[in-house]
């Protein structure tokens, strides 16, 4: 099974997540302009202030905006349990209002972009996905992109983040798009374990888009020390 990517490459250092997501919304014949991408990203509240990075959260809010349902997977373990991950509805919701007035910095912004998130009719899911879950999503059509250490893909740098596109599967080998290198295949094994690996200190290392006309433009354009004020808790 393998589905059949866009693949613009990489021209602009610091933008990895704007092309993946581009390439990822042309998959469902959305045309949508790198700049525009670029300003949805900023329009939540940033998790690094000064990088141009767009991480994964800020790649499912902007998705919401162009018309898409994102689904975002996470284990953050510095701000979830396993038990959070049955909360639902109005019960999650009172679970960030707390956690928002308990933390600061990064994780407070963190759960800030979850909210928003929700906001715009997104899902949010505390948990790692298995191979399983991935298959059954390509199986349905929908690649996801995934947040893996650098290490998986160069066997360089083993700390720094990479994004890739995982829109295939064989018994043994996921099929993959990596935004500088085009297509490569990582062992199902070896991506799982990146996976599990992330949950120690990323906010989030799946998403999943699906295209949905009913999605609202519901993102604040206020400034980042506003954006909580205008999240429907």
């Amino acid at each position: 099974m393998n589905l059949e990517i866009p693949f613009h490459a990489q021209k602009i250092e610091g933008f990895e997540g704007v092309y993946v997501l581009q390439n990822l919304m042309e998959f469902f014949e959305r045309d949508v302009s790198l700049d525009a991408i670029i300003h949805e990203t900023k329009t939540g509240t940033r998790l690094q202030n000064d990088s141009e990075a767009a991480f994964l959260l800020e790649l499912g809010i902007a998705a919401n905006s162009f018309g898409f349902k994102s689904i975002v997977y996470s284990m953050d373990m510095s701000l979830f349990t396993p038990k959070e991950s049955e909360l639902k509805g109005q019960d999650f919701l009172k679970f960030l209002k707390e956690m928002h007035g308990v933390h600061s910095g990064r994780k407070k912004r963190v759960i800030e972009n979850i909210a928003l998130l929700l906001q715009g009719e997104g899902e949010f899911k505390i948990k790692i996905p298995g191979i399983e879950e991935v298959e059954a999503l390509i199986d349905e059509k929908i690649p996801v992109i995934v947040s893996v250490i650098d290490g998986l893909v160069t066997n360089r740098n083993k700390t720094s983040g990479r994004y890739l596109i995982v829109h295939g599967y064989s018994p043994d080998y996921f099929n993959c798009t990596d935004i500088k290198l085009g297509e490569i295949r990582i062992k199902k094994e070896n991506l799982f374990m990146a996976l599990q690996a992330n949950s120690i200190h990323v906010s989030s290392y799946m998403l999943a888009i699906k295209p949905s006309y009913t999605s609202a433009k519901v993102l604040s354009k206020k400034p980042i020390d506003k954006v909580i004020d205008n999240i429907k808790w």
